[in-house]
């Protein structure tokens, strides 16, 4: 009767460490208030190639999210720091499956999704169809700005 507890003891306790190690192995959490702001795509990975973008004025993503629900939209940066913005913009909802945390993306014309890789304060990884895109944040201008308005 000992060997059995000592068995079931010695088996709980590696399934402990197991869960131990592999908890405290994942260091890229997901804090999904970091993704509302402005992004610029500053990378895309295809198969092991990396592609740069070489637009004169760039383009920016817009998320704004509410709790698990959000839009998204494309944003063009202006003169003294303001952005130019279209009328529409695509609702998306957030949902974790098994600790991975994908963007569903509903528009009249299609829906997808996209995999949260990474996000923190200052870098979004998403996955779409096989491609990595590495967006990195985009503050607006609020120096320009102040800057405006002590000349009036």
């Amino acid at each position: 009767m000992k060997f059995s507890n000592s068995k079931e003891i010695k088996k709980t306790a590696l399934t402990l460490l197991l869960f131990l190690f592999v908890g405290c192995g994942n260091d890229s959490k997901v804090i999904i208030e970091h993704l509302e702001g402005y992004w610029e795509i500053d990378s895309v990975e295809q198969e092991g190639e990396v592609f740069k973008s070489n637009q004169k004025i760039p383009l920016y993503d817009y998320y704004f999210i509410d709790k698990n629900k959000g839009l998204y939209k494309k944003v063009a940066p202006l003169l003294y720091g303001n952005f130019q913005t279209s009328e529409s913009s695509i609702a998306f909802e957030v949902r974790e499956e098994k600790g991975i945390f994908k963007l569903y993306f509903t528009s009249p014309w299609s829906s997808w999704q996209k995999t949260i890789k990474t996000l923190n304060a200052e870098q979004l990884v998403l996955l779409h169809q096989g491609r990595n895109f590495n967006y990195k944040r985009v503050k607006p201008n609020s120096a320009v700005n102040k800057n405006e308005s002590d000349e009036e």
